[in-house]
């Protein structure tokens, strides 16, 4: 098949992230989140990074179609579904995939399926904390796990919170939620309540805060190379200097055609744009279709030949211009770079540029037809046998 442009997923930058963060929460296991499509990195090729990854214990999903297509292309590490189901329970049981409980309703709907099952459900209480999403409130929580005793097909293996403000500056708020969560903990010990897995941290916390008794951290977007925002990567670079990440995803395309632009000619929907010399301009075949944002519009940039090139004019649906006027040996066929490490083209600086402020907005825009190619390296001999192949596709 042709494709008009693919996502490069860069294994080493991958592993490099995930071991930063091993480094950092120690003797703790990793669940990494790769819901809505791995934050657009593709779910299935970040799955096979994630079960070959000796560092990463747990995948944590949105959705059980999610799930379930994880089991079907033989992923075997744990799953643990975020999201409350509303139907399928025995889909999820039988699958083995951990589900999230937060209201005794959920509790009775699970039991009565894993009866029917013929095992126990593995379920994950989740508490809230601040958030005011999912949740059981903190008051309730001693008086619903005494009601689940009489759950006969129901195994608690985790309770976890999750914050609302971990990447702010200001810790004031995270703080709070963590007494009221700590505070919990402590009274489930003081009743001899033990839960195997215990988990509040997400990535934001995670290189910032106090993990405490914890025993599992959510990794998201540091994973995939992202910053949860400036104030996490500012405290992060004050306790750990040489922690730095990489951004494993790298879109490109090429070069469909070139042309020469008298001065004074208009560029593009709307003519946002007007030449005010001879102008070279490259069209590349990816718009907002794709998922290349239409705020980037006369603001973006890409990378040619080493060398940067300004979007001129308004995005397309499925095209876009760029100057390469100041650009030697493009031709039509000539690789083009819209997102990257680069430090102008990271999802970071992306973001910025658009006023997002989260890379993760991006990031998960970007169409999922578009192929994602894993790029070669040692540990892809553990996730492919096509050894004669440069690039494996999904």
């Amino acid at each position: 098949m042709i494709y008009e442009s693919f996502i490069e997923l860069n294994v080493q930058a991958f592993n490099h992230n995930i071991s930063l963060y091993k480094k950092i929460i120690g003797q703790r296991s990793i669940a990494l989140v790769i819901k809505c499509n791995a934050y657009g990195h593709g779910l299935l090729p970040v799955a096979l990074l994630a079960e070959h990854n000796k560092n990463i214990q747990w995948l944590c999903v949105a959705r059980l179609q999610e799930a379930l297509d994880l089991r079907a292309q033989g992923i075997k590490k744990k799953v643990l579904l975020l999201c409350p189901l509303m139907s399928n329970y025995e889909d999820a049981i039988m699958h083995n995939i951990d589900l999230m409980v937060h209201d005794a309703d959920c509790i009775s709907y699970i039991n009565q399926a894993a009866k029917k099952c013929g095992k126990k459900a593995r379920v994950h209480i989740k508490i809230d904390t601040g958030l005011s999403r999912f949740g059981m409130l903190s008051d309730k929580v001693l008086s619903f796990l005494e009601q689940m005793q009489t759950n006969a097909f129901i195994q608690i293996v985790g309770v976890y919170t999750h914050f609302s403000d971990a990447d702010n500056l200001d810790p004031t708020y995270t703080q709070f939620q963590q007494k009221k969560f700590y505070s919990i903990l402590k009274q489930l010990q003081e009743k001899n309540i033990y839960i195997e897995h215990i988990h509040c941290a997400n990535t934001a916390f995670a290189s910032t805060g106090n993990l405490g008794p914890t025993n599992l951290v959510r990794i998201g977007a540091g994973a995939y190379g992202m910053w949860p925002s400036e104030a996490v990567k500012k405290v992060t670079k004050s306790l750990e200097s040489q922690f730095s990440l990489q951004n494993v995803l790298s879109w490109k395309t090429k070069i469909v055609r070139l042309n020469k632009v008298a001065p004074g000619t208009a560029i593009g929907y709307s003519k946002t744009a007007v030449s005010k010399k001879l102008t070279i301009i490259g069209l590349i075949p990816v718009g907002y279709f794709d998922g290349y944002d239409r705020r980037l519009s006369n603001k973006g940039y890409v990378y040619i030949n080493g060398q940067k090139a300004s979007v001129v004019g308004r995005i397309g649906m499925n095209i876009t211009a760029v100057d390469i006027t100041a650009i030697k040996d493009v031709f039509i066929g000539t690789e083009v770079e819209l997102i990257g490490n680069k430090s102008d083209i990271t999802f970071d600086a992306v973001a910025k540029l658009i006023k997002s402020y989260n890379p993760r907005e991006f990031a998960t825009k970007i169409n999922s037809e578009i192929p994602r190619v894993v790029i070669p390296c040692e540990a892809q001999k553990a996730i492919t046998k096509r050894k004669k192949q440069d690039h494996v596709y999904y």
